[in-house]
């Protein structure tokens, strides 16, 4: 380290370093990982040349990230280490500089994986390793870092720093509340380990496989599948019977019919003893929890006013779903979990129609289609209104037996879109942008979506492919700039909605900056701007908002990117509205609406959002609205 301090950056000690680390009798990582965050401790505390340290550090992390990241690397770090990582981490976040952020964050995701995985760190044990989560909150909490891997992590330190109900915790009082969901423990009695992980499992994908290896942690360390199962299910039962909203039931429903099944199939091969656990776990919570499971049917009704459910789902009156003993046997017999005869005394259970039964694998079978190409026939063709697909979106949403297949239709539709960029042209531009409508105008879709697919993946895909339009000026740039508004609208939505902050997501090899998605929420002094933002301000100012213009033309449609327009939205108001004020009383309101009409229509309102919260804060931040501000209601 001296060495590179003396001579920094150079090739030929990099490239040494890079040998002996690939040689690890030579150099073993572990020992460069505990020398490095020494290191960057030491030089951090008292920087001489803050640019040079900056890019050295980062050239090391870049070195050492892929390799911490290889199968069977022998890390062991102690507790000084890893705290050491979580304040590097906690500092470079705060540069901006997105490589050195992630090669930091994937070093530190690789020493806390020796906590929680096989064989275990014999230097920092899980209780050990507790001192680090104030610091990984901290994290989170920040802004800077959004990592799902982060999130479950602390799930794992908690299953594996907890006891599995009543009794006394292997550690120190304090942990028992998960950092995820502490308001859930209050719902049953069953330990607050299996309530957090029904809250997990009901909660979008923070990454691929994030329910499945919180299911499998908690698995491996309880004795009995029944036991597991039992306790799984009771706080699924109970968090359903005690939530009020009706869209958060058909998220729980969602999880707890259509996705948990299949996952628990996946905990263990050949299925054996977790079937024996599903038979005594049904039976179990049949016997001793029947006035919760009534209170499911009494207090989660399935409406006709909302769901235009299948016939066999709403009786007469309209108010109440499937009873939910049927539908939790039934979604267990789908995955041959239960045997298809399953019964329970004094229980009469309604007989197992089979698989694909709902009403729209009836619609499928009518049109002679699997319910996969049918899904994809009506949801992604150009031709069919969206009020029709929303209408069959919600008969799917309202049958978890559909979800996988709805899941896939619209992850595939999506994913290869935006693919399809080496091969730009107006046609995929517009067909994303019809697909990205319908999933932001229907409310509970990308909650179902999102228990199989992370939302990160919808956000990283449709960034690269936006990245690749903006270049390419793709077909008429009126039509192209409200397709472009479209896709960006989910993307902002998915950004907010699931509190996606980070500032970089990863596609490929590529490194997407998402912050863009949030970039119109300020107002910028026009002398903080380069010149073409200026001039940009100055010629839309003209064309959308003077007496005298004939309106946005074309060359200002084709020469505008839409990524600074966005960014400069707001700023473009204010100019705007500082413009109008100016005019006589009566002429400048008339401008005004005049100009902001030309962004309530489907080409420019992508850009209203950042607009409507930058000049409330605004107007806030100064006491008092203006008139001027209040034409645009």
């Amino acid at each position: 380290m001296h060495l590179l301090e003396a001579y920094p950056l150079s090739p030929v000690l990099l490239q040494y370093l890079c040998v002996a680390l690939d040689s690890d009798q030579v150099l073993p990582i572990g020992i460069f990982i505990t020398a490095l965050i020494a290191w960057s401790q030491s030089i951090l505390a008292s920087p001489t040349d803050p640019s040079q340290t900056t890019q050295l550090l980062s050239a090391l992390c870049a070195l050492a990230a892929p390799r911490v990241q290889k199968p069977a690397v022998n890390l062991s770090p102690t507790l000084p280490t890893a705290q050491g990582c979580v304040s590097l981490v906690q500092h470079v976040s705060r540069l901006h500089d997105a490589l050195l952020t992630s090669s930091a964050l994937d070093i530190l995701l690789a020493i806390l994986k020796t906590v929680v995985t096989l064989p275990l760190n014999p230097n920092l044990s899980p209780a050990l390793a507790l001192n680090l989560v104030p610091g990984i909150n901290d994290l989170l909490d920040g802004g800077d870092i959004v990592s799902p891997e982060l999130t479950n992590w602390l799930f794992q330190l908690s299953a594996l720093t907890t006891t599995d109900g009543p009794g006394p915790s292997r550690v120190p009082q304090q942990v028992d509340e998960s950092p995820q969901r502490p308001e859930l423990l209050e719902f049953s009695k069953n330990g607050p380990l299996f309530d957090v992980l029904a809250y997990q499992v009901t909660t979008v994908l923070g990454y691929p496989d994030a329910h499945l290896s919180a299911l499998q942690t908690v698995y491996n360390t309880i004795p009995t599948p029944d036991s597991f199962l039992s306790q799984l299910y009771l706080s699924l039962i109970s968090i359903l019977a005690n939530e009020p909203d009706g869209n958060t039931r058909l998220i729980i429903r969602a999880a707890l019919f259509g996705s948990l099944p299949t996952l628990l199939c996946q905990l263990e091969p050949g299925q054996n003893k977790l079937k024996e656990g599903a038979q005594l776990a049904i039976a179990g919570l049949f016997t001793q929890y029947g006035a919760l499971l009534d209170k499911c049917d009494a207090t989660a009704p399935i409406t006709r006013a909302r769901e235009d459910s299948m016939d066999e789902d709403v009786p007469e009156d309209g108010t109440r779903g499937k009873n939910i003993r049927t539908t939790l046997v039934q979604s267990l017999q789908s995955v041959s979990l239960l045997d298809s005869n399953f019964t329970f005394p004094g229980v009469t259970i309604d007989s197992w129609p089979g698989r694909g039964m709902g009403r729209v694998f009836t619609e499928a079978s009518e049109n002679g289609q699997e319910l996969e190409a049918y899904l994809r026939s009506k949801l992604l063709s150009l031709d069919i209104p969206l009020s029709d697909k929303l209408e069959l979106i919600d008969r799917a949403v309202l049958d978890p037996e559909t979800h996988a297949c709805l899941c896939t239709v619209l992850h595939k539709g999506y994913t290869s879109l935006t693919a399809s960029t080496q091969h730009l042209s107006p046609a995929p531009l517009e067909s994303l942008a019809h697909l990205s409508r319908l999933l932001y105008t229907h409310s509970d879709v990308l909650d179902i979506v999102g228990l199989r697919v992370p939302p990160t993946e919808f956000v990283a895909a449709g960034l690269a492919f936006l990245e690749d339009v903006e270049g390419a000026g793709v077909g008429d740039p009126q039509s192209a700039l409200g397709q472009y508004g479209d896709v960006l609208l989910l993307l902002q939505l998915l950004v907010t909605r699931y509190e996606l902050k980070s500032g970089t997501l990863k596609h490929g090899d590529r490194v997407l900056d998402a912050s863009y998605l949030t970039s119109s929420w300020a107002v910028y002094h026009l002398s903080d701007l380069t010149e073409p933002e200026r001039t940009l301000i100055n010629d839309w100012v003209k064309a959308a908002f003077d007496s005298n213009s004939f309106g946005i033309d074309d060359n200002t449609w084709r020469s505008t990117n839409p990524r600074v327009l966005l960014k400069l939205s707001a700023t473009l108001f204010t100019e705007a509205i500082r413009k109008c004020a100016a005019e006589p009383e009566g002429a400048g309101m008339e401008i005004l609406r005049n100009g902001v009409s030309y962004f309530e229509g489907p080409l420019l309102n992508w850009t209203l959002r950042g607009v409507i919260w930058a000049l409330a804060n605004e107007a806030e931040r100064h006491g008092q609205v203006t008139p001027s501000l209040s034409t645009e209601d």
